[in-house]
């Protein structure tokens, strides 16, 4: 007979973060703990249980988005208007960071929670702090126009319904628009999105895929655009395939695969395809490890030329701080 102890439902007298991996029993103290997407958990008695995370700083972000100085941010501390630092963490929330200061001691307990359930990409706008940008599972986007609190989804999504969908943690990447905020972004799901009026949280979606590009067998896992020619675009699918464009927002972008019969693709899906397959996994790791290394390449071609600065983040969040969101699972937990 199976009797539930514990809840992953915040609120519930026996709650306990979801997702349980490890369990141990001390039999000089009488006591189970538990180990779980939340972290360590302690049984106080047979239905109730206590977080054992203080200082515990090992939340594992999917991404992490940091602005390059002070704006005008409607987020304030102390009176002072807050360098915004924004992350994703796995089944703990979107966190931002509020301690930044530069030349400053990293401030572990200053992440506080904007958004509940898993984490996902995050971007803050570099021309404005006050646009922050992040999402939860299967590209459902939202937003912030006021450095980070107040998040909500945008009016209108990016669709994943064409096969084979979206991955559970979908690549969203804001267009740069020189000094003034982004307009644009571009999102990946079984085609490339371009979504305009980003900064109105009511955007307009438009694919922008060509003809050739592996739509109905492969999603997009990751996206790169030269910061220093916007118009260059690199795209990472599961499949491991890589395309370029140098035209992407002429309204009719030319798309190139780059590295055809050089980088590897998968030519099988073991296990039904799933995220776990040994060659899809390892094909979906490389198509967006390729992408990467080309934004890697970008950036620190840009950091060269004294293009760009980024902020500093702070320590990871420890689970025992405000970032330690306990939702997960279902939109509704936003």
């Amino acid at each position: 007979t199976w009797t539930e102890a514990g809840s992953w439902l915040p609120g519930d007298p026996n709650y306990l973060h979801a997702d349980q991996h490890a369990f141990t029993y001390s039999t000089a103290t009488d006591t189970l703990y538990v180990g779980n997407d939340g972290g360590f958990f302690k049984q106080l008695t047979a239905n109730t249980w206590q977080e054992q995370n203080e200082g515990l700083a090992d939340t594992q972000f999917y991404s992490a988005t940091g602005h390059s100085g002070t704006t005008s941010s409607q987020n304030l501390v102390n009176g002072i208007a807050v360098t915004p630092i924004v992350a994703g963490a796995q089944d703990n929330g979107t966190v931002l960071y509020e301690g930044y200061a530069s030349g400053a001691a990293p401030q572990p307990d200053d992440w506080i929670s904007i958004f509940g359930g898993d984490g996902g990409m995050t971007q803050v706008d570099p021309a404005d702090g006050n646009d922050v940008y992040g999402e939860y599972v299967d590209l459902q986007p939202f937003w912030s126009n006021t450095g980070g609190p107040n998040t909500q989804y945008f009016a209108t999504e990016p669709s994943c319904s064409q096969s084979p969908g979206c991955n559970f943690i979908a690549p969203i990447v804001l267009v740069p628009n020189g000094t003034a905020p982004a307009t644009e972004m571009l999102a990946g799901a079984a085609v490339l999105w371009l979504g305009s009026g980003v900064q109105t949280g009511n955007p307009t979606w438009t694919p922008i895929n060509a003809a050739g590009m592996p739509a109905q067998s492969s999603s997009v896992s990751a996206i790169a655009i030269d910061p220093a020619n916007t118009n260059s675009v690199w795209v990472g699918y599961d499949d491991g395939e890589v395309w370029h464009s140098t035209n992407t927002f002429s309204g009719t972008p030319t798309w190139t695969q780059s590295g055809a019969g050089t980088l590897a693709a998968a030519e099988a899906r073991p296990g039904g395809g799933g995220d776990h397959g040994s060659i899809v996994g390892a094909q979906r790791q490389r198509g967006r490890e390729q992408v990467q290394a080309a934004a890697l390449g970008f950036r620190l071609q840009a950091a060269a030329e004294g293009a760009i600065g980024g902020a500093a983040a702070g320590e990871a969040p420890t689970r025992g701080s405000d970032a330690g969101v306990r939702q997960c699972c279902r939109r509704s937990d936003g």
